[in-house]
C-alpha cells in the first residue's frame, strides 16, 4: 500500500512526532514504522478514516510493526502520530 510520511518537531522541546499515512487496499493489515514509538509502544495515536482507534482494541503494537485487528478497506486512510525518543 502507498505510504507518506512526515516529522514534526516542537521548539525547546527534545521529543520529536512522526506522521504517517497509508490507503487501505483491503489485504494488508501490519504496517511497518520506521521508528519505534516512545513509551514503549504506547507514545502512538492511530486513525481510520479520521476515527480514533484504541491500542489492543484496534491495532497492537509489537516493536516497528503496527497490525491492525481489522483490514482496512480499499480507499480507506489509515492514519498515526507517534512520539520517537
Amino acid at each position: 500500500s502507498a505510504g507518506s510520511k512526515s516529522s514534526y518537531s516542537f521548539v525547546g522541546r527534545q521529543q520529536r512526532f512522526l506522521k504517517f499515512s497509508f490507503s487501505g487496499n483491503g489485504s494488508t493489515t501490519a504496517f511497518t514504522l520506521d521508528h519505534e514509538p516512545a513509551g514503549k509502544g504506547l507514545a502512538i495515536w492511530v486513525y481510520y478514516n479520521s476515527a480514533w482507534l484504541q491500542p489492543t482494541t484496534h491495532y497492537t503494537i509489537a516493536g516497528k510493526i503496527l497490525t491492525t485487528t481489522f483490514t482496512p478497506e480499499s480507499g480507506t486512510t489509515i492514519e498515526w502520530f507517534l512520539q520517537v525518543q
